[in-house]
C-alpha cells in the first residue's frame, strides 16, 4: 500500500514537471466562437468580464494544442480585448484596422486587425494597448503571434483595481490567469491578420475619441478598463491623427 502511494506521488510530480516544461495543453473540443461563449462562466468565476479579457486569452492559450492556426485566430475574434464582451458574429463590421507601437520598441509599429464590440474601444486601445510576441504551440505547427498586451497592474498595486472588475484580481504581484508575452506583458487579445480591404480604420473615430475624452469617457466601457490599464501603463499614450 505504501509503495503504491509512493508510486502515485512520484507520478504526479513527474506529470507536474512535464506539464510545466512542455506546456501540455488542456483538452478542449471547441471549434467555433459559440463554443467559446459557452465557456463564459468557467472563464469568469465572478461572472464579470469587466477589464478581464486576459482570462479569455489564457483560456485559449492553455488549449492551443487542440486548434490549428485559423481556428486559434478565429477564437480570438470572439471577444473584445477591451471590454471582454462576447462578439457572437465577428466579421467585417466588428473588425478594425489599427496601427499600434511595439511594447518594448515604440519606434516600431505593427498594423493588424482587432475585433471590437463598439467604437469607443478603439480609443482605449490607442491609449493603453501595445503589441508583443509569443510563440504558441498549435495542433499542427508552432507559430509566433502578435498579441495585444497591457502592463500587469498587480506588479504595481493590485488594490487599485476597482471593485467593478472582480475577475481582474491578483495573487501577490501576478494577475491571476494572466499569461505573459515574450517581454513580460499581460496578453489580452490577438492582433489579427488583415484582409486586403478592412471595413474600418482607427483614424475614422479620432475626433470621436477626443470628444469622448472631454466628456469623461462615458461611452463604451467608461472608466473601468482605463482604471485597470492605467495602473501600470506600458508607455506614453498614442494619439490618433484626426
Amino acid at each position: 500500500m505504501v509503495s503504491a502511494l509512493v508510486f502515485v506521488s512520484l507520478l504526479l510530480i513527474h506529470l507536474s514537471i512535464s506539464t510545466e516544461s512542455t506546456g501540455v495543453s488542456i483538452p478542449w473540443r471547441g471549434k467555433t466562437v459559440g463554443d467559446l461563449e459557452r465557456e463564459y462562466y468557467n472563464v469568469f468565476p465572478a461572472r464579470n468580464r469587466n477589464a478581464a479579457s486576459h482570462r479569455w486569452a489564457t483560456f485559449l492559450l492553455e488549449r492551443s494544442r487542440n486548434m490549428d492556426k485559423d481556428t486559434f485566430a478565429e477564437m480570438f475574434s470572439g471577444f473584445c480585448p477591451v471590454s471582454g464582451s462576447v462578439i457572437r458574429s465577428p466579421g467585417a463590421r466588428t473588425l478594425w484596422q489599427m496601427t499600434l507601437p511595439h511594447a518594448v520598441d515604440e519606434s516600431h509599429t505593427i498594423t493588424g486587425g482587432i475585433h471590437f464590440c463598439c467604437w469607443p474601444c478603439v480609443c482605449d486601445t490607442a491609449d493603453f494597448i501595445r503589441v508583443d510576441t509569443k510563440t504558441v504551440e498549435l495542433k499542427d505547427q508552432t507559430y509566433q503571434f502578435n498579441f495585444l498586451v497591457l502592463g500587469d497592474p498587480c506588479e504595481v498595486n493590485g488594490t487599485l483595481i476597482p471593485r467593478s472588475a472582480p475577475d481582474a484580481n491578483c495573487d501577490d504581484e501576478q494577475l491571476i490567469k494572466g499569461t505573459k508575452s515574450d517581454h513580460g506583458f499581460v496578453i489580452i487579445g490577438l492582433l489579427q491578420e488583415l484582409p486586403s480591404t478592412p471595413s474600418q480604420v482607427d483614424i475614422q473615430v479620432a475626433s470621436h475619441c477626443e470628444d469622448r475624452a472631454i466628456g469623461g469617457y462615458r461611452s463604451g466601457m467608461g472608466t473601468i478598463f482605463r482604471e485597470v490599464a492605467g495602473i501600470n501603463p506600458i508607455s506614453n499614450q498614442l494619439k490618433l491623427e484626426v
